[in-house]
């Protein structure tokens, strides 16, 4: 095993320089980039898919995620009673740690400023297992912080590493947003997103607004989020109950422990099941005590003025491209003993079963399904069919967002990756009011992927707000790797609310 410098970040990230390695197994990448390759070939890369079976083996990863909203402050010494679940006996094979709210000073929103920075990540160091654990890369968005540990001796490569921010919240300065880290664990890609979320018991749509940004996360030749093998997304999501009870009548329930008949109030849950944000992720049913909102110093419940309802707001969720994929989610718990700051920590581990390609046979499959395809050429092209193809929203309100739901479903006999792009030859990206999550992903065949078309005008600053009274109309185009085009109307008409229109000047 080798280690070699990083490659750079991009604008608006930042990372540590020090003790920076990426752990390679020497393996080149799978697939060439997208660019290098002929359309028959980027359906073969494709078809190869329900192969893999025939050219891969597989190894399970054991890797340690926790999240925690340290409240601004500062590391103490010991960080046991959080990180202690970390055996140096029987170490997991990644760490990866996210933190929000490192950073509240107002001057980090204007001045970058690595003094927080580096104490946090000096004190995570110091509290695993030293020469265990060799730091992989860390990257931050102000106060949002992510870092991966690896352990030294592993016997998978891990390569490719690129990291990717999406700065939300006040004039998008960054004080909530996500940011994300891309690598390979011998040939599975994985993707993870420590975010923080819009907050405020009565912001529920900005979160799912938040949500659906950072899910829009490119990193290297532009491959996006969706498209990796694996995510998982932690962070503080800051959803709240929606719960017919008063503050101490929670409480109470907390204290029986009846965590599920709470937990059916979660906010998150909700919009998953109604298909507005984190459609397609998993966690296992939270059994531990609620992690917002403490006393700092405390387990006591807050007892400020506001009396914040207990929910759970710091969350560990994944998601898998298709149902080949290896993932267990092994435990799931928070660490209630740390006092530091008003959430408390939450940890899981995951074992995630990675592949690693046979070259040579997969060169030689590669070969014969070439072949194939110049026989059946018109027989295995990918097909799929819309729910829909036309989506009229009717009349949209300002910084009021209008949903619909569009089903892709692969009905061909091939897999097949799908993305969606503007019909107007000189546009490069979809209209500013207009927003698509996933942008891009794979269907297996025979499945299925729900994509959440959003429209929102909410940037009043902009001088491409459309006036008073304005249609808004876009026709987009489904691409699919190597088979043709579909298309989809979208319009809307634009009315600004009564209450906007009121001046008193």
């Amino acid at each position: 095993m080798t280690f070699y410098g990083s490659s750079a970040l991009p604008n608006g990230t930042k990372r540590t320089n020090a003790d920076d390695f990426l752990y390679a197994n020497g393996t080149d990448s799978i697939a060439a980039s997208t660019a290098e390759l002929s359309k028959d070939e980027m359906f073969v890369e494709d078809l190869l898919h329900a192969h893999e079976a025939k050219f891969c083996t597989y190894q399970p990863v054991n890797i340690f995620v926790t999240t925690f909203n340290v409240n601004g402050r500062s590391p103490p010494a010991n960080l046991k009673d959080w990180l202690g679940a970390i055996d140096a006996r029987e170490p997991p094979d990644l760490v990866v740690i996210g933190l929000q709210e490192m950073d509240l000073a107002l001057g980090s929103y204007v001045v970058d400023n690595a003094l927080k920075e580096n104490e946090w990540l000096v004190a995570l160091k110091l509290n695993i297992p030293q020469k265990v654990f060799r730091l992989v890369k860390s990257a931050r968005l102000i106060g949002i912080f992510l870092v991966v540990f690896c352990r030294s001796g592993v016997t998978f490569g891990l390569s490719d590493v690129c990291l990717g921010s999406i700065p939300t919240g006040f004039l998008n300065f960054g004080n909530k947003g996500g940011v994300g880290m891309s690598f390979r664990l011998n040939d599975t890609h994985i993707c993870l997103v420590n975010s923080h979320l819009a907050a405020g018991g009565n912001e529920l749509y900005r979160r799912n607004q938040d949500f659906r940004l950072i899910s829009q996360m490119r990193f290297r030749k532009g491959h996006g989020m969706f498209e990796h093998d694996v995510v998982i997304w932690l962070g503080d999501l800051n959803y709240r109950l929606d719960i017919p009870l008063t503050y101490d009548e929670v409480v109470q329930q907390i204290k029986e422990k009846r965590f599920a008949q709470l937990f059916y109030f979660d906010q998150l849950k909700e919009q998953q099941r109604l298909r507005v944000a984190f459609n397609g992720f998993m966690e296992q049913q939270p059994s531990f005590v609620p992690t917002y909102k403490f006393d700092p110093g405390t387990h006591n419940w807050d007892t400020s003025e506001k009396k914040r309802v207990p929910a759970w707001c710091d969350r560990i969720l994944y998601w898998v491209k298709d149902k080949n994929v290896g993932i267990e989610q092994v435990t799931y718990e928070s660490a209630h003993q740390v006092v530091l700051s008003d959430h408390k920590p939450v940890l899981s581990t995951f074992r995630v079963q990675v592949k690693k390609v046979d070259r040579p046979r997969r060169s030689a499959i590669y070969e014969q399904l070439l072949r194939e395809v110049d026989k059946r050429q018109n027989e295995l092209l990918p097909q799929i069919t819309l729910s829909k193809t036309e989506f009229h929203f009717g009349t949209v309100l300002f910084d009021q967002p209008s949903l619909a739901v569009l089903t892709i479903t692969n009905t061909g006999q091939t897999p097949t990756h799908f993305s969606f792009k503007p019909a107007r030859p000189e546009a490069d990206r979809l209209e500013e009011w207009l927003t698509i999550t996933p942008l891009s992903s794979f269907i297996d065949v025979g499945g299925a992927v729900e994509v959440t078309l959003q429209i929102l005008v909410f940037d009043e600053s902009s001088c491409k707000v459309p006036k008073d009274g304005a249609e808004l109309s876009s026709i987009i185009i489904v691409h699919l790797t190597g088979g043709r085009d579909y298309f989809i109307v979208v319009d809307a008409k634009y009315q600004r609310e009564v209450k906007d229109l009121i001046s008193f000047d």
